[in-house]
């Protein structure tokens, strides 16, 4: 029974997953003005089958660690990148935080001036 178990086990392992960062397509709706860093999102792409002939733990341990290490590491460069586009459009870009404040300010000085 418990042969039957791992067998089972490693089938539905056999085939894994794996994290990969994907640039998104801008609109240009959103996006008025053209950055030089672009926007990532997460995506989950299927190893579609592993060679486990005589190497069960082997087999086992690629399947349970691919997806771990391939969603810290894509996970980093999707938070990394996407934190340098949000600093870039709101540095650059009209309507971002840093114009809006210039304008506040700017407001701000002609009712006292």
């Amino acid at each position: 029974m418990s042969r039957l178990l791992l067998i089972t086990f490693l089938v539905l392992l056999s085939s894994a997953c794996v994290f990969v960062p994907e640039q998104t397509v801008p609109s240009q709706l959103i996006r008025p003005c053209d950055t030089i860093t672009k926007k990532y999102t997460l995506e989950v792409k299927e190893v579609e089958s592993l060679d486990c002939a005589g190497n069960a733990i082997g087999c086992l341990v690629a399947v349970a660690g691919a997806p771990a290490a391939s969603l810290v590491v894509s996970g980093s460069v999707v938070l990394v990148g996407n934190t340098l586009h949000w600093l870039e459009y709101h540095s650059r870009c009209e309507g971002g935080a840093v114009d809006k404040l210039m304008n506040i300010e700017l407001l701000d000085n002609k009712g006292t001036g």
